[in-house]
């Protein structure tokens, strides 16, 4: 078996697993008990709140935990424009038209409360997102800019601290929320070079369980909640925490924070290797990709060919890969078609997101299905 869908979701770690089973077991404590248990409880989960933060060099009582990435995206755009000043007409907010749905959803839903929203289109040439085309964009309305760190699809790494930098510039009211949910334990990203004002991660990406992810926020600026109950997570989250996921995801963040260079240029040598594989043996193939990309994920095509057809093909002899986001059930990628690509392209588009797992043997077998794929389909015609 080959996965190389690790932009979807990882093979949970050693540590992680090993962490969530303890906390389940062992220390199975609500960090909201006053006895020894809940005491003990609360230590795991601040020592995991205290390895998350160290990711991104934030202090401790900034992280929050969640659901997931969508549940942060949700509590960032709906609750931050809820607790930030208002202008004429609920404000304004700037984002991009490749962004993950959830943060597309969330911006729909802020429209249908009477914002404005604004979606950035990458440039047709490039592909790729131009920072001046969001700081223009910005007005004295503007309430937030949310921006992603890494896309998803494409693995475009967003000229993010240009944003940054630029839109505090114009209008220093307007808050900047990040979905770095490819980026956060992956790629370098600390607060003090990019300094937004709420970020979301999950960590399912990372080699921890589903379920669980973290929504940073600048001190001072607390998203108004979706619901309401306990004082857990500062009341932006309330309930009790699932310590187990938690614990599990900090142990996550520990491990990539410990390897972090040596998974980037491992991961980067596989992914040089994984495209010297496919020029050599489909010398057709195409590339879907900015210049400046995550090394984890790659995006290509084959003119002529159905991404469904291929994704069938490699599922039955046990190759994973994908065609867009996960999220989207299999619909035609909105990000393709926002950056300008044809119709072939998009039609036949495939991903593959690479983890430290991954191999040059599993490379070599997924080349090799994919030769046997397009002999049998030349065969048959």
């Amino acid at each position: 078996m080959v996965y190389l869908d690790n932009c979807a979701t990882t093979q949970v770690g050693k540590e992680a697993a090993e962490k969530a089973l303890e906390m389940m077991r062992t220390n199975y404590g609500n960090p909201s008990s006053l006895h020894n248990m809940g005491t003990t409880a609360l230590k795991a989960l601040y020592e995991a709140r205290y390895s998350l933060a160290k990711v991104i060099a934030a202090p401790t009582n900034t992280i929050y935990f969640t659901s997931g990435a969508t549940e942060s995206n949700n509590l960032a755009i709906q609750g931050g424009c809820g607790c930030a000043e208002m202008g004429v007409n609920k404000g304004h907010i700037v984002t991009t038209a490749i962004e993950h749905s959830s943060v597309l959803g969330a911006c729909r839903k802020m429209e249908e409360n009477g914002y404005h929203v604004t979606y950035i289109r990458p440039d047709p040439i490039s592909h790729s997102i131009n920072a001046n085309d969001i700081i223009n964009a910005v007005n004295p309305n503007t309430v937030m800019v949310s921006v992603m760190a890494v896309n998803n699809e494409t693995g475009e790494i967003l000229p993010l601290k240009k944003i940054i930098n630029g839109v505090k510039a114009k209008n220093q009211k307007t808050l900047v929320h990040c979905d770095a949910t490819q980026c956060f334990g992956k790629l370098p990203f600390k607060l003090y070079e990019y300094p937004v004002d709420y970020l979301s991660a999950s960590g399912h990406k990372i080699h921890a369980p589903k379920g669980i992810g973290i929504l940073y926020v600048r001190t001072g600026l607390f998203p108004v909640p979706f619901k309401y109950g306990g004082s857990q997570e500062g009341q932006i989250n309330p309930g009790t925490e699932s310590v187990p996921l938690a614990c599990a995801f900090g142990a996550a963040a520990e491990s990539s924070l410990k390897s972090a260079a040596q998974n980037i240029q491992y991961v980067t040598q596989l992914k040089e290797y994984l495209i010297q594989s496919l020029q050599t043996a489909f010398p057709y193939v195409s590339f879907h990709a900015p210049k400046k990309v995550s090394p984890y994920i790659l995006n290509f095509s084959f003119q002529g060919y159905l991404s469904e057809h291929i994704l069938d093909y490699c599922s039955l002899h046990d190759i994973y890969l994908s065609a867009s986001s996960a999220c989207t059930k299999g619909r035609k990628s909105h990000v393709l078609k926002a950056a300008g690509f044809d119709k072939g392209q998009i039609d036949g588009a495939l991903r593959i997101g690479l983890s430290i797992y991954n191999t040059k043997e599993d490379i070599d077998l997924f080349i090799s299905i994919l030769s046997d794929f397009f002999n049998d389909i030349h065969s048959i015609s």
